[in-house]
């Protein structure tokens, strides 16, 4: 077995000939069909950061044996890629026009060369995905409104800069330090422009329309999947997951597009999920998620207004 300087040579080996030396690989991240991800050191100023790579073009097909079926592969690869890149080229575009301390930091970027890639900080891998479904208590109000303030002030100011976040859910949330931090920007686009994809449960119902190709990007889809993702701080669950007794504990049930899509399936009320939280956050946490755009919050700040009102005579 490698050890780890052997390791850390096989990375920068793997990335030199696309990336400046100023940067010494620590460790890969994660590697998908379309890009690669790695920890690496700034050697300028000694910080950490993360490179991310598109692949190239050919990867991940050289181990077909039949013409046929390599054929297919490589058209498959190149549409993947093809779209990955331009994920990558919308997040380089807007990253490098922002600064604001709850959204990634962007430090470098190439979108021309052989294999384009981003440089961004590095903050660590423990997002709000983790810390909501890693013990079976809820986020205390006192904790849910610092995190929702965070994210309302950083999904506002996309919103004022012209453009829409599109993928709002725990993954993309970093926690450090008390610090919430909106990361991969792929899917951002601008407002009234054509959207073009989200994640299943935090995309909003309009998205999965027979139509939804002609959907055009809004603020309302962030309140939105930022209301599902309320509703999970508060609960430890999904709005729109069935939800039954194992034992002596709550579980939920899988749901799928044709539950999202489901006009006469209302969501279970926090308040029965979470029977310290008053009903009163009931009436926001619908708003948030109503199935109509215009009967949701339309600002990011006017569902803070709420929340920070109701939540001051209780903390």
């Amino acid at each position: 077995m490698a050890d780890n300087s052997q390791k850390k040579r096989s990375y920068n080996g793997e990335i030199d000939e696309f990336i400046s030396r100023r940067y010494r690989v620590i460790a890969r991240l994660n590697q998908g069909g379309t890009s690669e991800i790695f920890k690496a050191v700034d050697t300028a100023d000694n910080s950490r950061v993360v490179i991310k790579i598109l692949q190239s073009h050919d990867s991940g097909a050289h181990n077909n044996e039949k013409d046929v079926s390599r054929g297919k592969t490589l058209d498959i690869s190149h549409r993947k890629i093809e779209r990955s890149a331009e994920f990558m080229i919308q997040e380089a575009n807007f990253l490098k026009n922002c600064k604001h301390p709850n959204i990634i930091r962007l430090h470098d970027f190439d979108l021309n060369g052989q294999r384009p890639y981003i440089i961004l900080s590095y903050l660590g891998n423990n997002t709000l995905e983790k810390e909501i479904f890693k013990s079976s208590l809820n986020f205390s109000l006192k904790k849910t409104l610092e995190i929702l303030k965070q994210l309302c002030s950083a999904l506002e100011y996309v919103h004022n800069k012209g453009f829409v976040y599109c993928d709002v859910k725990p993954s993309n949330v970093i926690s450090r330090k008390q610090k919430f931090t909106l990361i991969d920007f792929g899917l951002v686009r601008p407002i009234g422009m054509p959207v073009i994809g989200g994640t299943l449960g935090y995309m909003a119902p309009e998205i999965l329309e027979k139509d939804s190709n002609l959907l055009k990007a809004s603020p309302t889809l962030d309140v939105y999947s930022l209301g599902v993702l309320l509703y999970e701080l508060l609960t430890g669950f999904h709005p729109l997951a069935s939800h039954k007794f194992q034992g002596n504990e709550m579980a939920s049930i899988p749901f799928d597009a044709k539950t999202i899509l489901d006009k006469y399936a209302p969501p279970t009320l926090a308040s029965d999920l979470n029977l310290f939280l008053p009903k009163v956050f009931d009436q926001i946490l619908l708003k948030c998620i109503h199935r109509n755009p215009e009967d949701r919050y339309q600002t990011m700040s006017s569902l803070l207004k709420d929340f920070e009102n109701e939540a001051a005579k209780l903390i």
